[in-house]
């Protein structure tokens, strides 16, 4: 009987940790898909927002504690046309590799108006007594 006990004990004791894991993890880099360079601050996305990350200055990023399953990932930058995969999959214990290339996107405004109003302008040639500043400059 102890000797049962004992294994009974043994294989619960196995399983704990595999029981507490829920899930995997998905971890990469995101790159200027024209000149390779990191992109620092884009935000990758798991299941329409649900968990995510942001990439650090080498453009690397890891969501962790992603369930186990299929998931859809997007990848926006700004400056970037955006990236979704529909299929990727995350096991209990491991972690995916999803590398990204965004592509350059220009965002198309209507128009920018700058306005600007001179400085005032003191006559260096003249004595201080002689320039007047309004309390309209």
């Amino acid at each position: 009987m102890s000797g049962a006990l004992r294994l009974a004990g043994a294989l619960l004791a196995a399983a704990a940790p595999l029981a507490a894991q829920t899930g995997g993890a998905i971890a990469g880099r995101v790159k200027d898909a024209l000149t390779g360079e990191p992109i620092r601050a884009a935000l990758v996305s798991v299941d329409g927002g649900r968990q995510g990350a942001a990439t650090d200055s080498g453009g690397a990023y890891r969501v962790r504690e992603v369930r186990s399953g299929w998931h859809r990932v997007q990848v926006n930058a700004i400056g970037y046309r955006p990236l979704t995969h529909d299929s990727v999959l995350v096991r209990t214990g491991e972690t995916v590799t999803l590398d990204v290339d965004l592509h350059p996107h220009a965002v198309a405004v209507d128009s920018i108006l700058v306005e600007a109003k001179p400085d005032v302008i003191l006559d260096p040639l003249a004595p201080q007594d002689l320039q007047r500043i309004t309390g309209e400059e």
